[in-house]
């Protein structure tokens, strides 16, 4: 670990509120403190996308059809396989985050959550092109393991941990998402694995669900479904828009959807004027 997170995610947040609090002077509260007029606002340039979706439908694909440089946080490396096949000329920088220790060949989720998380502390200072973090999934599933370790509160008569313990691992991965979408000149592509459904009974239903945590779709400008329709030969793929922020939802479905598409459907379909020169 890094003397930044040497310390439990929730001393870290204190520590840094106590200095923040004590580093700044006390200024009236008046609304023009806080509040900035519409027209104070620069015209957005970037996207912020969070896609979804079963093993090869297309979601890293589209990931690198953003604008250049791509920084790829990747999970499940395949980022370089992809890059190279499709992408051979295009600037696109890969940092592989290994759940797997090399040297003892043993699960290392806690030090993979450290490791993301600097590498994400890294693009700070980036001011074009995008981020995507292939998967968000990953991310998400070693915040279970960093709750395993730092649980305090239990319940007595089952030993289990309260569920308040994962308010922490809530909070530390909003922190960090929102480090990135807080970044204005930069696109920023978010995508996570699918999940079946099952009903109260444990039946497995013919639906599918994301796999993040829960909010994520909130905070994000575009939401995507990739999938694969198997009923063409061959088979096609397929990107359904479920969420718009800029436009009402209209869940408009497109054939191997790129960025290039994706700002057309914005710009033609629903008319948005953020994104125009």
């Amino acid at each position: 670990m890094t003397e930044e997170t040497n310390m439990s995610w929730p001393q870290l947040k204190e520590e840094a509120t106590a200095e923040k609090v004590h580093a700044t002077p006390q200024v009236p509260l008046r609304p023009e403190t806080f509040f900035k007029s519409l027209k104070e606002f620069e015209p957005l340039k970037v996207l912020k996308v969070a896609g979804w979706g079963p093993p090869e439908s297309g979601k890293s694909y589209f990931g690198d059809t953003f604008p250049e440089p791509v920084y790829v946080l990747d999970t499940e490396l395949a980022a370089q396989k992809i890059a190279y096949e499709h992408f051979p000329n295009k600037d696109i920088r890969i940092f592989e985050c290994k759940i797997v220790d090399p040297e003892i060949d043993l699960p290392r989720p806690l030090l993979c959550l450290d490791e993301l998380e600097n590498a994400i502390k890294s693009l700070k200072e980036v001011k074009t092109g995008t981020i995507v973090i292939d998967t968000i999934t990953d991310y998400w599933s070693w915040m279970s393991a960093y709750v395993e370790s730092s649980a305090k509160r239990f319940y007595k008569k089952t030993g289990e941990k309260m569920r308040t313990e994962w308010s922490y691992a809530n909070e530390r991965y909003k922190y960090f998402i929102m480090r990135l979408l807080a970044m204005k000149t930069v696109n920023v592509v978010l995508l996570a694995q699918s999940k079946r459904k099952f009903s109260e009974e444990g039946k497995e239903l013919s639906i599918q669900a994301p796999k993040w945590m829960y909010a994520t779709p909130h905070w994000v400008d575009v939401e995507i479904h990739f999938w694969k329709d198997e009923t063409t030969n061959p088979v096609t793929y397929k990107a359904t828009i479920a969420k718009c922020r800029f436009n009402r939802a209209f869940n408009k479905t497109e054939t191997d959807l790129t960025y290039d598409k994706l700002i057309r459907i914005l710009r033609d379909d629903l008319k948005v004027r953020v994104m125009r020169d």
